[in-house]
């Protein structure tokens, strides 16, 4: 089965890696279609997120494309939505990893996500952002919760 993640750049790029790496690593998801959304301003975090990606990929030995979308309007807050609702046009058993996310990038993919019938929305989120700039692992688990929003399942929490 195809599996198509998307994942959306904010102020983070070890939020871009560390929810990906645990999305795999808790869910078993392999994904063949990765695409990254990011708005102009935050293209290099963008770079070094995609960078750790294709690491975890090797390291997996997971075979998969990776496409980028930019925005280059940095004040239109409902692009995001837009890239992600073209997405799901082309793809059926989607996850979308808002973790990275601003605000207002991560609102509207998600109501275009559910408006296109997207069941896997998923969240990491840790307790606080000390700390948080390392990898997945190196980071205490009873510290982070991965939450599956729409299924409103919690697969980290041990």
């Amino acid at each position: 089965m195809n599996v198509t993640y998307i994942t959306l750049v904010g102020r983070s790029d070890w939020a871009v890696v560390n929810s990906f790496w645990a999305i795999l690593h808790h869910t078993g998801a392999v994904p063949t279609n990765i695409h990254v959304i990011y708005k102009t301003n935050d293209r290099e975090r963008a770079e070094r997120g995609i960078g750790g990606i294709r690491e975890i990929l090797s390291k997996k030995k997971i075979d998969a494309d990776i496409e980028t979308h930019e925005i280059e309007d940095m004040y239109d807050i409902m692009e995001g939505g837009r890239k992600v609702e073209e997405i799901c046009k082309d793809h059926e058993d989607i996850i979308l990893d808002i973790t990275p996310a601003r605000k207002a990038m991560a609102s509207g993919a998600v109501i275009s996500g559910i408006k296109n019938d997207i069941d896997r929305v998923f969240y990491l989120y840790i307790d606080s952002v000390e700390g948080g700039d390392r990898p997945y692992l190196d980071i205490p688990l009873p510290r982070q919760d991965l939450v599956e929003m729409i299924r409103n399942e919690h697969h980290v929490k041990d």
